[in-house]
């Protein structure tokens, strides 16, 4: 029997959103006298000493040595208004080097929450046993691929492909689509079979692999390495109900959709920071 697969990445997931800072405890952070303050679990005595050195630098030196020595095209959130100097994270909250706490609704990778007790306590005993790729048989992978598989029960959805990123994940997507494209064709008549097609909604963000930007909006909406798009890629507007083409016209608002429906940008940030918290 033919199997149906899924991909999952296993460290990261692609996703956007907006960082709001919650607590604000005002330091300079471009302080350029002290090294940076250790904030959340863990003291200076516990950094392993190959650590030591990163973990003694001062802002300012993280800065320079962040505009010298890493691309300009990998950008730093927040650069414009000061950027933040992440030290810590703790569930839902980054800790900066100054103190100051936020609620982290952005970052892609920690999507179980920071310095969660027991997934520390697992990688650190793997890492203590064995780090390698899936080509050798190991108890975890296997019983990890039967557990996905399982919370899909009863979909068709019967194997998985391990990936290490988003960006892979949504590659590998892509050229499984296609082959079931290619492999369908050749059961039906030529003659009856559609262009294959992939739809991307405007402004997505689907991963940094050469076929992933092909389909991604927004690297076509800022600069001039991508300027037209490949002729099997449609766009469609994004479901945006806040100012999007599908937002609620107010001038046209009927009688069963009243203005004050329509909830402010402030109401939609609190509500998705209260969601995050």
């Amino acid at each position: 029997m033919e199997k149906k697969n899924f991909v999952t990445p296993l460290l990261g997931f692609v996703s956007t959103a907006l960082l709001a800072r919650t607590i604000k405890l005002r330091q300079s952070r471009h302080a350029t006298g002290r090294s940076c303050v250790q904030t959340g679990a863990g003291t200076q005595a516990d950094i392993p000493e190959s650590l030591s050195e990163s973990y003694s630098l001062i802002p300012r030196e993280v800065e320079e040595h962040r505009s010298c020595y890493i691309s300009k095209s990998c950008s730093v959130s927040y650069a414009n208004s000061g950027s933040l100097h992440i030290r810590n994270g703790r569930k839902s909250r980054l800790f900066d080097v100054f103190g100051n706490s936020y609620l982290d609704t952005r970052n892609n990778v920690a999507h179980c929450g920071h310095n969660h007790p027991e997934i520390v306590r697992a990688v650190s005993y793997q890492m203590s046993q064995i780090n390698t790729n899936t080509r050798y048989l190991h108890p975890n992978a296997s019983l990890l691929a039967k557990k996905l598989v399982d919370l899909f029960s009863p979909s068709p959805l019967e194997v998985v492909f391990f990936v290490n990123s988003g960006s892979e994940a949504n590659d590998l997507a892509l050229r499984l689509a296609r082959a079931f494209k290619v492999h369908t064709s050749k059961e039906k008549d030529a003659t009856t079979c559609r262009e294959p097609h992939v739809i991307a909604i405007d402004a997505a963000y689907h991963g940094h692999t050469m076929t992933t930007l092909n389909i991604s909006p927004y690297k076509y909406n800022q600069g001039d390495e991508f300027t037209k798009y490949p002729d099997d890629v449609k766009i469609v507007p994004c479901p945006d109900t806040y100012r999007g083409k599908h937002s609620i016209d107010q001038s046209k608002a009927s009688n069963n959709h009243h203005a004050s429906e329509r909830s402010s940008e402030e109401d939609a940030a609190r509500a998705y920071a209260a969601y995050v918290e």
